[in-house]
């Protein structure tokens, strides 16, 4: 047996590369793919596929060649490449992203696959070292199993150490293309330790030296006037020609916060925020206001400019956020700042609030623990009797589920929920009241105020009437500044029927589709072998007419933004060209039963046969049967109460 102390080290070495360049490259990609389940999906699956094909070839390199300095010089090379990783997806994702949404896919691709062709080569040569130095530490086979376990336990070991490093320690402190570099330089300094200078020259000098450039691997909008990587996410403030900065996280799919120097805070989420206070107030005085998710501070500006005197304390997780509102949002310096997270925060505050505005959801992120029932109830904890609190929901366009989900949630606690769509297709607000108790210990009988009427005469009205008219007009802004005036708020009248919408189902899982589906099975499985006619015969037709329209529609609903409409007409069109193909061509109906086969070996169903019988056609006019449906479906009353447009537009 050869020594093992060296191919022990290097295992560790190799295992905590492995781990913590996948932890940094979740971060490569964030600025340009978003850091959702499936990006992530995709980035271990590449990399666990560049390990198998690896460990694969590289057990046969070893039978063949058994000498370590291939090995070794291998991981120099990949150590240089792991170093300049994070440059060239600098230079080649951001034009992958544009491409792609442009409508040029193809380009897009390449340009990933391009990256690819870069990341595979230290993927493969990692993967390698596995099986390389097993077979190149053993002598003999009678301790063959204490040098496998022996290595497999180091690289083990390795692997998590490189990843609580990675995640605790170097990226914050360093961020993702420092890591890269550093953790490139330590694998590269420990492969060549046995080649002498002229290898490690390269291996640990070209790492060293991203090290020191890392800062310029970060990418860079081009309007943007400040960069910045924090814990959480890739920062960036950018700034159009109108002088409007705008504040975007990761890939950019939604402004976090805006800031026009000289005007007012305007916008269309901004202008529901200002609203809140006036709904919450049945006294004219400056409200106590808590922004969980205060961001670069634009709504606790827009608060200040437009209720004199109010208290304003604001919760942001991230403290670069707060840092650059500082710099750039002009946050202002009598806002009282927490950083830290919002759900420990109202743990440990003991102060009650007029309105507490929930502005944490970076959509299509949310954090899942300020979703949940025990939230909801921590923030009803901390709201004064009449108190509100705003909910801002991110959605696309007509999705949902989000929306409806979090809603149903804060109806189990909140007797009154509503919902304001905003007008830029992505935001819906919730508006939920105080607790029932409370309101009742006020005389108010469970019931929520319509924007409850300010108490002291008409100078009480006079003052609401100002914070209106400062919420939705902006004439009062900083400097005396005009803009042009919005429509007028309507009564924003705040319901007395809690929220109990649920999460809507497809299609397909509705009462009359499911009966279909189970008249098909019980007709195929039982009715005809037992009563073999012409009616058992067109059942399972008339089921098929039915339902597959709606099963077509349900899946275009998975993979696109089509309205049902849309989706149904599509479903119906695939049933009539399907359904007639097969009742006028045996060889069609033979393949589609081919087709089938797969599908039903889970279920038992070893072969299916299918007629081509003309005469079947007879039951096509049900395809427009579903489609009657489901119209009808989507016709049906909506349980969700939406309150009246504010009159707030962009």
């Amino acid at each position: 047996m050869r020594p093992t102390s060296s191919l022990t080290w290097l295992s560790f070495i190799t295992g905590a590369t492995v781990m913590a360049s996948e932890m940094a490259a979740s971060r490569l990609m964030a600025p340009y793919f978003g850091s959702s389940t499936p990006v992530w999906a995709a980035l271990i699956s590449l990399v666990l596929g560049g390990l198998a094909l690896g460990a694969h070839l590289g057990g046969r390199v070893a039978d063949r060649s058994g000498r370590l300095t291939l090995l070794l010089s291998a991981l120099c090379l990949s150590a240089l490449a792991l170093a300049m990783l994070p440059f060239l997806a600098r230079v080649l994702l951001p034009g992958a992203t544009a491409a792609v949404l442009g409508g040029r896919p193809i380009e897009g691709l390449g340009r990933v696959a391009l990256l690819m062709v870069v990341a595979m080569p230290p993927l493969l040569v990692l993967g390698a070292v596995g099986p390389y130095v097993l077979r190149v530490g053993l002598a003999g086979v009678e301790s063959a199993g204490a040098h496998a376990g022996r290595l497999s336990s180091a690289s083990t070991v390795g692997s998590i150490t490189g990843t609580l490093l990675a995640a605790f320690v170097v990226l914050p402190l360093l961020g993702t293309a420092r890591t890269m570099a550093l953790f490139a330089a330590v694998l590269g300094l420990t492969a060549s330790w046995r080649l002498g200078w002229r290898w490690r020259l390269p291996a640990v000098g070209v790492p060293m030296v991203a090290l020191a450039l890392g800062a310029h691997a970060l990418p860079r909008a081009p309007k943007a006037v400040d960069v910045a990587e924090s814990p959480y996410a890739f920062i960036q403030v950018v700034k159009d020609e109108h002088g409007t900065r705008s504040l975007v996280f990761d890939e950019g799919y939604a402004v976090q916060s805006v800031h026009r120097p000289g005007l007012p805070v305007r916008g269309e989420v901004f202008g529901h925020y200002l609203l809140v206070p006036a709904m919450a107030q049945a006294a004219p005085r400056a409200p106590r206001v808590l922004v969980l998710g205060l961001g670069a501070g634009t709504s606790a500006r827009g608060l200040r400019e437009t209720y004199p005197g109010v208290e304003v304390v604001g919760v942001e997780l991230d403290a670069e956020v707060v840092r650059l509102g500082r710099a750039h949002f002009d946050l202002p310096s009598e806002v009282e700042v927490h950083v830290g997270d919002a759900r420990a925060f109202l743990a440990s505050d003991t102060r009650q609030y007029d309105v507490i505005l929930v502005d944490a959801f970076r959509f299509p992120y949310v954090p899942f623990h300020l979703t949940t029932r025990e939230f909801a109830a921590a923030v009803a904890a901390r709201l004064n009797p009449g108190g509100v609190a705003c909910f801002n929901v991110g959605r696309y366009a007509q999705e949902r589920a989000v929306v409806e989900a979090v809603g149903a949630t804060l109806a189990t606690v909140f007797p009154e929920v509503r919902a304001a769509d905003a007008r830029n297709h992505s935001n819906t607000l919730l508006f939920a009241g105080a607790p029932r108790a409370r309101r009742a210990a006020r005389g108010t009988h469970g019931v929520a105020p319509r924007i409850a009427a300010p108490a002291g005469g008409a100078r009480g009205r006079r003052a609401e009437a100002g914070a209106r008219r400062r919420a939705t007009d902006g004439r009062q802004g900083p400097g005396g500044v005009a803009h042009r005036r919005h429509p007028p708020a309507g009564p924003l009248e705040w319901g007395e029927a809690p929220m109990k919408r649920l999460p809507s189902m497809p299609e397909f899982l509705a009462p009359l589709p499911l009966f279909a589906v189970a008249l098909m099975a019980v007709n195929d499985r039982w009715l005809k072998p037992t009563f073999h006619n012409a009616l058992t015969g067109k059942l399972s037709d008339v089921a098929i007419c039915f339902f597959l329209p709606l099963y077509v529609s349900a899946l275009l609903a998975l993979v696109t933004r089509w309205p049902r409409a849309r989706r149904v007409a599509v479903g119906a069109g695939f049933t009539a060209c399907l359904y007639t193909a097969l009742k006028v061509s045996q060889p069609a109906a033979d393949l589609f039963c081919e087709l089938l086969r797969p599908l039903g070996l889970p279920l038992g169903i070893r072969s299916f046969r299918a007629w081509a019988d003309p005469t079947d056609l007879v039951t096509l006019p049900l395809v427009w049967a579903a489609v009657r449906y489901s119209r009808a479906a989507a016709r049906e009353p909506s349980s969700l109460p939406a309150a009246p447009s504010t009159g707030v537009s962009t």
